[in-house]
């Protein structure tokens, strides 16, 4: 199993999501670590006020280990443990194998959030809806001889949609699987399906784009997704600078379209940085299909 641990300012950064959401909840909310190294994170939710408890299958020699409950996550039984926040940093294992084993049996615990971090690869968690989607540096581990470990990986906070199944599995996409969709700069009044609207237009072109999901609507920028409503946004999305993609035939997902306008920001040749006008085009997005 792997054996890598989590820097601290991306810890300290999770603690903050973690408490974030913790604070909104009306009722008592307990953070459980399924694979907590050396207890960096629960030691900073600890002093905040929040109860904590530790799992790790082999913690490090050198550190107090009182609060840590050494055994496999895997092996531990669901109980009634109330509500809870699970993460954070599993064991990624060959194409995010073994961190699939952990999240599924995060989920038999019915968590309120989950806070993850996981290889970038498309995952869906069905039954949790995604609030906060970021990019972390490959830098961002270190192996127990203090050395950097680099993994491209990405920091998710989900919350738990009422009475859904709970399961998750890595998105496996189809080859030349293009679905029936129509691409367009027009706004469709009344459609209340799931869509995605991606700049067409300017420095951020491709770059900066909304997914629509019922009443839930995330917005991306600079490589993050987070929380947003239309209203301070919807009269500049209507307009030509960005393009709408409806489905005309069967209803989208919205994971499907968190992983399209992914990859329409990664591969946008359009410069954010400076001040020219770039431009993508219906065929650009029709391709990424």
């Amino acid at each position: 199993m792997d054996k890598f641990y989590t820097k601290t300012p991306i810890l300290d950064k999770s603690s903050g999501l973690i408490l974030e959401v913790i604070e909104k909840c009306k009722e008592e909310v307990c953070f459980i670590d399924f694979s907590c190294g050396n207890n960096y994170l629960c030691n900073i939710l600890s002093k905040q006020g929040v109860k904590c408890f530790s799992y790790d299958i082999d913690p490090p020699k050198n550190m107090d280990a009182d609060n840590v409950i050494t055994c496999d996550w895997l092996t531990v039984k669901p109980h009634n443990i109330g509500n809870c926040v699970i993460g954070i940093n599993p064991p990624f294992g060959k194409n995010g194998t073994e961190a699939r084993k952990f999240v599924d049996h995060a989920l038999l615990f019915k968590p309120l959030f989950i806070v993850l971090i996981l290889p970038k690869i498309r995952w869906k968690i069905h039954g949790y809806t995604l609030m906060h989607s970021e990019q972390l540096d490959v830098n961002s581990f270190y192996i127990p001889d203090g050395k950097d470990f680099s993994w491209p990986t990405t920091l998710l906070l989900l919350s738990r949609n009422v009475d859904s199944g709970l399961r998750t599995f890595i998105a496996k996409s189809k080859k030349n699987a293009k679905l029936d969709v129509d691409i367009t700069r027009k706004w469709k009044n009344g459609f209340t399906g799931n869509m995605a609207i991606i700049r067409r237009a300017g420095r951020n072109a491709g770059h900066q784009s909304y997914v629509v999901s019922g009443d839930s609507i995330i917005y991306r920028s600079n490589g993050q997704w987070k929380v947003t409503e239309w209203t301070q946004n919807k009269h500049s999305v209507e307009g030509d600078c960005f393009l709408k993609i409806y489905p005309t035939d069967k209803p989208f997902e919205s994971d499907y379209l968190i992983g399209l306008c992914e990859k329409i920001d990664a591969d946008s040749d359009c410069n954010k940085a400076s001040a020219c006008v770039g431009y993508i085009t219906n065929k650009f997005v029709a391709d990424r299909l």
